[in-house]
């Protein structure tokens, strides 16, 4: 996690390759996450670059997870999953929507809690205008998910039948939104059944504020055909060499 903080990047995956087993592990500045899907994506297309593999397995705190390089888009990859996550009734509802001070007219529908390996809670809110208007300190953030034992608040609305806006709030980023999380997006596939919203089976996923210079879009497939769920993103790999100096070293 030194390293990572050092870094400074969201997230930071550390890859041990023994006896053609791949490990995979995954750093924030602040917490280790469980399963990182944009991470995972990375991985794979390096080490497609490395080896010509257009499909690869990771051993990961969760299990393993196999990654796929799509058949048509050279630069999209897909995160592969069978397991099924389970939402139901966020218990805590109107303690969240007092403790952020948010207008329960806002709310579109109750709030579900899901997630693997993550917990999250995710809330639908009526219009992308009051989506976009959301504001919070990542204090509030970190001291709400800690008092009800969350990784992560989710607030979403549904634009069209293959199109959601989602915004992502982490106690990975110490409470701070988060642009970029796979994760989170997948949970949508679950939220899908659970709100009846009727998504197409490919739907993208657009993520953070619209002013965000880190805005970022991903992708979630529900396939039914084969029973799996996939997540997937465009990944551009940027080689760079050199060594981390130590403060004693500066």
């Amino acid at each position: 996690m030194l390293l990572s903080k050092r870094l400074q990047f969201p997230d930071t995956a550390f890859i041990v390759e023994r006896e053609n087993i791949i490990n995979h592990r995954t750093f924030s500045p602040f917490e280790e996450l469980s399963f990182c899907t944009q991470t995972l994506l990375a991985s794979a297309a390096f080490k497609y670059q490395d080896n010509g593999s257009s499909s690869v397995c990771f051993d990961t705190a969760l299990g393993k997870v196999r990654v796929i390089k799509d058949k048509v888009k050279p630069h999209l990859w897909w995160v592969e999953t069978s397991e099924e996550q389970h939402v139901k009734d966020f218990e805590h509802s109107r303690y969240v929507i007092n403790y952020l001070s948010l207008d329960p007219k806002s709310i579109l529908n109750k709030i579900a809690l899901t997630g693997l390996g993550r917990k999250r809670i995710y809330i639908p809110i009526s219009t992308v205008e009051e989506l976009y208007n959301l504001s919070f300190s990542s204090e509030l953030i970190i001291k709400l998910c800690e008092k009800c034992g969350l990784n992560g608040i989710c607030f979403f609305t549904k634009l069209n039948n293959r199109h959601v806006a989602i915004r992502v709030f982490t106690t990975s980023l110490n409470g701070k939104e988060d642009a970029a999380t796979g994760g989170a997006a997948l949970g949508l596939i679950a939220c899908n059944k659970f709100y009846d919203l009727e998504l197409d089976e490919k739907v993208r996923i657009d993520q953070g504020h619209k002013k965000s210079s880190n805005r970022g879009s991903i992708f979630i497939w529900n396939d039914t055909k084969e029973k799996i769920n996939r997540i997937g993103g465009l990944v551009d790999l940027i080689s760079i060499n050199g060594q981390l100096l130590c403060q004693e070293d500066l």
